[in-house]
């Protein structure tokens, strides 16, 4: 979560969308997440990689906890344009 929540796209996309259609974006990243950590804890990566139901329930309270950060959180500004 905490990753998630200083990714800027993840908070660009937090901004602009509802959580159903957030929730889309975040899914796409939360395995990446966790496989970026999984020296951390291989146990759980396990478990989310092959455990469909685990993952549903991981990725809703993921979606609801880290789109509840973003919406409450400054929004960034928009990068400078680039000649």
């Amino acid at each position: 979560v905490e990753a998630a929540t200083e990714d800027d796209s993840l908070r660009r996309a937090a901004a602009a969308n509802p959580q159903d259609k957030f929730a889309l974006v975040l899914a796409g990243t939360l395995e990446t997440f966790f496989a970026e950590r999984m020296d951390q804890n291989e146990d759980l990566f396990a478990r989310y990689v092959g455990d469909p139901d685990f993952r549903k329930v991981v990725t809703s309270w993921a979606t609801s906890e880290v789109y509840k950060r973003l919406a409450s959180a400054p929004e960034l500004p928009d990068a400078p344009d680039t000649p």
